[in-house]
């Protein structure tokens, strides 16, 4: 990993928690559209 030489360590340390945060959150909506899919899918099935 490379570091921004000129970056203050809490300037790096907030872009990594930033994009952590985001990633996080991509994740969780990705989960949430195909746990619905799958929903909408039983459903379909059942009936």
């Amino acid at each position: 990993i490379q570091r921004n030489v000129g970056a203050s360590p809490t300037e790096s340390r907030e872009q990594v928690v930033t994009a952590g945060a985001s990633s996080a959150s991509t994740l969780a909506s990705e989960a949430a559209s195909s746990s619905a899919l799958v929903a909408g899918l039983d459903k379909s099935v059942l009936q």
